[in-house]
């Protein structure tokens, strides 16, 4: 009886490969791109609107005020240059939920709460590598100073945001 058992659970679960391929043909969808690092995107009347915010209960004046408060905080105290900053932190600094500034960041910036932060960091890193009391320091060590918390990071994060590595970048431009 356990041989039979056996057998039979092993025709079942070879004729039920969809549930471990992660094939799901239930809930059909229809975006127009996605990916792992966003939600997925829906384009109407040639305009990108996140699908998972189409029943948002946060009106467009909310969204506005938020994201002009956010653009305040990033550009007055720039506290994307803690490594350890998170979402939560940022919101409970602008008195939101978590929920509805990670949807302000993703419609009104058109990318998630890391790719803005680590935009920022990079953008930071530039403003700091051309000041001349700053050429004492390896690249990585100003990496440090404006956020980010390894070189991999920062390399990686230089490259999606400029198009060519930090040395590629100032081999050209700067030193």
């Amino acid at each position: 009886s356990s041989t039979l058992f056996i057998i039979i659970l092993g025709y079942f679960g070879i004729t039920q490969v969809n549930v471990f391929s992660g094939v799901n043909n239930h809930f059909p969808t229809t975006t127009t791109q996605s990916n792992e690092t966003n939600p997925p995107i829906e384009i109407e009347n040639g305009e990108a609107t996140y699908e998972k915010y189409q029943n948002s209960i946060l009106s467009e004046e909310e969204a506005t005020k938020i994201h002009q408060q956010l653009k305040q905080l990033l550009q007055a105290e720039r506290p994307y240059l803690n490594p350890e900053l998170t979402l939560s932190q940022l919101a409970q600094r602008l008195k939101v939920h978590p929920n509805k500034l990670s949807e302000v960041i993703n419609t009104q910036e058109q990318k998630t709460f890391y790719d803005l932060i680590n935009e920022l960091r990079v953008q930071e890193f530039l403003i700091q590598v051309v000041k001349s009391e700053n050429s004492r320091f390896t690249f990585t060590a100003l990496a440090y100073d404006c956020g980010f918390n390894s070189k991999a990071s920062f390399n990686r994060n230089f490259k999606k945001h400029i198009g060519l590595s930090p040395s590629e970048y100032l081999k050209t431009t700067i030193r």
